[in-house]
């Protein structure tokens, strides 16, 4: 039987309890009664785990798991049993209550945590295994209207020119005037930030009817944990009421051909599966999915999040989610080869994916990377986008992940297409970027790829690359 609060009660059996729930991140409930028992001890227990704590050898203790809809926990004395129902998706949820035996008393918090993803059994099985190539129509809207607010129109990053742009801009003009555009004036020092926080917060929305709805399976993609959907979130209702008034979906259907036009040609040029073999035959971690979300809108500035969701289920189920641009820049230069476009273009994704594989391995020797990485006048020069990674283990890691797809590309792609697309790379981080010893690390590593054994694989190649940076002057 489920009591609200002010009627609780303990009693001999299984009880269960319920929360308040609120627009916070954190929704609490703290019990006005207490629970009794004549043992010294009790347990939590979560789906497939159990701890059992001494009372009053701590004064409070906050057992926890991952909210998900349905998740239980439980907190079990000698003589009576409290259930919790997680039903705050996705925020945090806490419930307080004093456990008091004759000895002593705890203060015990029942903490289910806050998710940034939770998957159904339907997008699993969908999923598993699968590269999924889309242009939601959410973020499509989102980057609609980044594009045309002011500092979408002042933005490097931003694609605006080919025919859909001007088909944007034609649609579009007439509502420029909207409010929407007066909080989107944004200074350059907040620029990536909040860019970032409302184009890729934004799949965590869905149209129904012209209402945008926030319930899955993404609940938080980039920007401060303490604002969950981001800046997305924050301006969802002049979203909703940009897209009513200027038929953004008439707008959106119209152009569906052209975005599954886009979408084939997506995956011609990006060949995510066969990138995803060759990073798990070199790196211990596995991934169950990817999802390739992109805009033609996009001209730089891709990212990508790593989701995990476990549920009830036995083991974690992994998504990556990659926020790349489309294929249209390269496909214009028609006097570029098929494999050069695929290469460049594999680039783009490749150098997200790999973070997932990398990033984990190079935690490993990040005492050792932060000496080495940390005077930045050796490894970086000012400008390109080498602020945004603000310290050694981030910078190293942009080192490692373009090197390793230049691995790749040596691995996958004829002599003649291999030295083009390696040749861009490098001018990309040095002239562009500004990771100014980029051509040297690149050579080192693929001098120590070629010298490896058989059984030696990319992850075995840390220690030399290390030793060879710790001398660079």
């Amino acid at each position: 039987m489920k009591l609200p609060i002010s009627l609780f009660a303990v009693a001999s059996g299984l009880l269960s309890a319920c929360t308040h729930h609120s627009e916070d991140t954190t929704s609490e409930a703290s019990y006005p009664e207490f629970i009794k028992t004549e043992a010294d001890s009790f347990a939590v227990k979560g789906n497939a785990w159990e701890v059992k704590f001494a009372i009053g050898e701590r004064d409070t203790i906050a057992p926890g798991t991952d909210g998900y809809e349905g998740g239980l926990m439980w907190l079990a004395t000698q003589e009576d049993t409290l259930e919790f129902e997680y039903t705050s998706t996705p925020y945090r949820q806490h419930h307080t209550i004093s456990v008091i035996s004759p000895q002593d008393t705890t203060v015990c918090i029942i903490r289910f945590n806050q998710h940034t993803a939770e998957y159904s059994d339907t997008y699993i099985e969908k999923a598993e295994g699968n590269v999924q190539f889309v242009i939601p129509e959410v973020y499509e809207l989102a980057n609609i209207i980044w594009t045309l607010s002011p500092s979408g129109q002042q933005a490097s990053n931003l694609r605006k020119e080919g025919a859909y742009y001007q088909d944007v801009m034609d649609h579009f003009a007439p509502y420029l005037d909207h409010p929407i555009f007066n909080d989107l004036q944004l200074p350059d020092s907040v620029y990536f930030q909040q860019y970032y926080s409302f184009r890729e917060n934004s799949v965590c929305f869905q149209f129904e009817g012209d209402s945008l709805k926030y319930n899955g399976p993404y609940y938080h993609v980039s920007g401060n944990f303490n604002q969950f959907g981001g800046l997305f979130k924050e301006l969802q209702s002049q979203v909703e009421d940009f897209a009513k008034t200027s038929d953004f979906k008439t707008f959106y259907q119209n152009h569906l051909p052209y975005y599954e036009q886009l979408i084939v040609r997506q995956q011609e040029l990006m060949p995510v599966k066969e990138m995803w073999a060759w990073l798990e035959q070199e790196f211990p971690q596995k991934m169950d999915a990817y999802k390739v979300v992109f805009s033609p809108l996009i001209g730089a500035s891709h990212s990508t999040q790593k989701f995990g969701f476990k549920g009830n289920r036995d083991a974690v189920f992994w998504e990556a989610l990659m926020f790349t641009s489309g294929p249209e820049r390269l496909d214009e230069n028609e006097a570029m080869a098929e494999p050069q476009k695929e290469g460049l273009h594999s680039g783009v994704v490749f150098t997200e994916i790999d973070h997932n594989y990398v990033n984990p391995v190079s935690y490993q020797y990040r005492e050792e990377i932060e000496k080495i990485f940390d005077d930045r006048a050796i490894w970086t020069k000012t400008g390109g986008d080498t602020g945004l990674y603000d310290n050694p283990l981030s910078v190293f890691n942009e080192y490692m992940t373009h090197a390793v797809f230049c691995l790749y590309v040596q691995d996958t792609y004829d002599e003649e297409a291999a030295r083009f697309i390696i040749n861009e790379r490098e001018k990309l981080m040095i002239d562009r970027r500004h990771y100014t010893k980029f051509s040297q690390f690149n050579e080192k590593l693929a001098a120590l790829y070629e010298q490896k054994s058989d059984d030696e694989k990319v992850i075995d190649l840390y220690p030399g690359i290390l030793a060879w940076a710790r001398n660079i002057q």
